[in-house]
């Protein structure tokens, strides 16, 4: 970007941070794909079913519309949204300077839903008997 006139990407000030928010989200990803591939009876399923939760929840989470221009009752909606976490954490991080503990309580979220959604996976995958 800079040879085009713009400003060159800033990781921010804290790796430690970005590490922290980028394996949270992860977990999150990860988790989240695997209750889907659970839930999910075939591939097209899966593909559709993860398609429209994510476009959901990025819309949801201020991913697709910013937050600032939504109503007031869709910005306290946005905080359901894991995608949402993952923003705010990424702006701490690369937009605001901040550090570990700026993105611990994001982190945390994140983390949790991805362990909450593995559970569920693990809870609904079907078991064989050999």
């Amino acid at each position: 970007m800079p040879a085009l006139g713009g400003d060159r990407l800033s990781l921010g000030d804290s790796l430690a941070g970005l590490w922290l928010i980028a394996s949270a989200l992860s977990v999150a990803a990860i988790g989240f794909g695997l209750m889907i591939a659970v839930i999910a009876k075939s591939a097209v399923q899966a593909t559709t079913l993860g398609g429209v939760a994510n476009l959901v929840l990025g819309a949801i989470g201020g991913v697709m519309v910013p937050k600032l221009v939504m109503p007031a009752a869709m910005q306290a909606l946005s905080l359901a949204s894991p995608m949402s976490w993952a923003l705010e954490g990424c702006w701490d991080i690369l937009l605001r300077g901040g550090g570990v503990a700026d993105v611990a309580p994001e982190a945390v979220a994140l983390a949790g839903f991805g362990f909450l959604s593995y559970a569920i996976a693990t809870a609904l995958f079907p078991r064989t008997e050999a």
